[in-house]
């Protein structure tokens, strides 16, 4: 029936839609993380602040190929944990304590 519904009046494009809105607000922090680190990059292009931000990237793209990963719960915690660390350690550089 919806295979149906997507031939005859194009409903698969509410998918595309359903996916930026999932995925909007993770790529909006690592771009705005990725400019703050780029700003002050003498100071944060260290192993941790590099191996956080790749741990959401992969996360991101796993979630991407996989076509169900964001929607999970857990997957959502780990990824807010990386990015509130990461976030976090920017954030303590652009205030002085490191």
């Amino acid at each position: 029936y919806f295979e149906i519904l997507d031939e005859l009046y194009g409903f698969n494009q509410v998918e595309y839609i359903g996916e930026l809105l999932a995925v909007a607000p993770w790529i909006v922090v690592t771009f705005l993380g990725a400019i703050l680190v780029i700003i002050k990059w003498k100071k944060l292009m260290n192993l941790e602040v590099m191996i956080y931000a790749l741990g959401v990237v992969s996360m991101l793209g796993a979630a991407y190929l996989s076509g169900h990963t964001l929607d999970q719960f857990v997957t959502t915690c780990f990824m807010s944990l990386l990015v509130g660390l990461l976030l976090n350690r920017i954030i303590d550089v652009y205030k002085g304590e490191c």
